[in-house]
């Protein structure tokens, strides 16, 4: 007969994020991705029909919520950019390559296999909230990761 069972830490988190394939967080949620094109629109002499032309593309933001590591990698890398930021000239932010990572996302699914890799490249963190500490709690707790990033790539397993 055991008197105590083990704990099963992030249970009902599905979702894994790797900074750079190093260290690790669980998430329970993440999204939008979400991809606008911006275009123009001309006619031709005499076209009754416009022609629609992509010009630029734009990632917005995606937040990663109700979180936990048991790594401070990802507090350390927020912090590391806000640190940055002292260093501002004329009121624009330059983030150097090295505060850029690649995040890859692993979808699960209730049975924890992996069903879908997102990849962020060139990420880094916006916004960070840190979740209510608790003393009865092994883990760094995330109630909020909001990251920016060049562009995604979706694969399948």
């Amino acid at each position: 007969m055991s008197l105590a069972n083990a704990r099963q830490l992030f249970e009902g988190f599905n979702f894994d994020v790797a900074i750079d394939g190093g260290g690790t967080a669980k998430f329970s949620s993440f999204g939008p991705l979400r991809m606008n094109i911006s275009f123009s629109v001309y006619r031709e002499a005499g076209s009754l029909l416009p022609i629609k032309d992509p010009n630029e593309v734009d990632f917005e933001n995606v937040t990663l919520t109700r979180g936990a590591s048991k790594s401070r990698l990802f507090y350390d890398w927020a912090n590391s950019v806000a640190m940055m930021t002292v260093g501002l000239t004329n009121g624009a932010m330059i983030v150097p390559q090295r505060y850029t990572k690649t995040i890859t996302i692993y979808q699960k699914d209730r049975k924890k296999q992996t069903i879908q890799k997102y990849y962020l490249h060139d990420a880094f963190p916006v916004e960070c909230v840190a979740g209510d500490w608790d003393n009865n709690k092994d883990e760094a707790v995330f109630e909020r990761l909001v990251l920016t990033y060049r562009y995604y790539v979706v694969s399948d397993v």
